[in-house]
């Protein structure tokens, strides 16, 4: 069964036990996945307002264009809590494999860089969607519910929180890597988006709180 497939409950549980996985990529991602929920859910709760409906053209456009965009890092982050697993699950089986000869060790050898790096690839790649996701969601706070603002906070906080712990994931994995500039490429993008995100972050929580 995947990991998206069980109750809240089961899941939680899975991570609270001795399982190595789902473990923290995993989870990561499924917060950032909620962040964008809760900015699609102020969202909602947005456009079916006279208030919105009364809005020039262009504002609600500019508005729906954001809360759609939202819907595909929606999807994908989801996608990211098995994916993270899936790729955490091969680092543990290519660690199994045979090493009596010194074929088998270069295989396993292979193996075990091939799947660190697909480790790597996959929190990586819930980061980027958890920061191109925070970078839009801003957009929504000029003409979105007042009623809902506080949402919106929560979903900006919930996207950098995702966002840093998928980061912890890239460079726990990237530690394994034996080509260490690709490690150190991973690092440094890693770091940017830190860096910005946390800009972003107390603009726009100072402006939602302004707005409360």
């Amino acid at each position: 069964m995947k990991l998206i497939e069980k109750t809240l409950i089961e899941f939680s549980k899975d991570v609270d036990s001795d399982l190595p996985a789902p473990g923290g990529g995993s989870v990561a991602a499924y917060v950032s996945n909620l962040g964008v929920a809760l900015a699609r859910m102020m969202g909602h709760l947005t456009i079916s307002k006279k208030a919105f409906k009364e809005l020039d053209d262009s504002s609600k456009e500019k508005f729906n264009n954001t809360f759609n965009k939202l819907e595909d890092y929606y999807q994908k982050l989801l996608m990211m809590v098995d994916e993270d697993t899936v790729a955490f699950n091969k680092i543990m089986a290519s660690f199994k494999l045979p090493k009596d000869t010194d074929e088998e060790k270069e295989v396993r050898s292979k193996a075990i860089q091939d799947a660190t790096l697909e480790a790597t690839i996959a929190p990586f790649e819930a980061t980027k969607l958890a920061y191109e996701a925070l970078l839009i969601v801003p957009e929504l706070i000029d003409n979105g519910n007042v009623n809902a603002i506080s949402d919106l906070g929560s979903a900006i906080y919930l996207l950098e929180a995702g966002m840093n712990c998928s980061i912890l994931n890239v460079k726990i994995n990237a530690s394994g890597l034996k080509d260490k500039d690709k490690a150190q490429e991973f690092n440094d993008k890693c770091h940017e988006m830190q860096k910005n995100a946390r800009h972003l972050v107390e603009e726009n929580i100072l402006k939602i709180s302004n707005l409360m």
